[in-house]
């Protein structure tokens, strides 16, 4: 939950009426805080506005034990980062009027369920996926 607050106040201050190079500033100082209070070996920051990397940079070794830096390059785990990352980007469709959140997934997906029953997928909706009670198999 502190990532996410700390995500959110960074995200809402590079939005500010405040130059680059002080966003930036903020941005650099931020994470080497909160990496510090949260016992954080690495992480990398990108910036991307208007489709553009306007910043980027990595802090920390890839271990305790092997203190080589990382760099923009290193790989990370993402873990369960995807549900995050999926659900804003459908609730930003949502949001938008591209989908809905009472869309089922037969109208969208007609033939990628083939081996589900066609009344079982027409009561599976965005809503029911997001919220993990859809019911279908791993």
């Amino acid at each position: 939950m502190k990532l996410l607050k700390s995500t959110l106040l960074i995200t809402c201050f590079l939005f500010g009426a405040v130059n680059a190079e002080d966003r930036y500033a903020f941005v650099d100082n931020e994470v080497t805080l909160f990496m510090k209070n949260n016992d954080i070996s690495a992480v990398t920051v990108g910036v991307i506005e208007n489709g553009k990397i306007q910043f980027e940079k990595s802090y920390g070794t890839y271990s305790r034990e092997n203190i080589k830096p990382v760099t923009t390059d290193s790989l990370f785990q993402i873990g369960s980062q995807t549900k995050v990352i999926t659900s804003l980007i459908t609730l930003a469709a949502v949001e938008d009027g591209i989908l809905r959140l009472d869309d089922n997934i037969d109208t969208l997906l007609p033939d990628l369920f083939s081996s589900i029953d066609k009344n079982t997928l027409q009561k599976i909706t965005i809503d029911t996926l997001l919220s993990h009670r859809s019911g279908l198999p791993n």
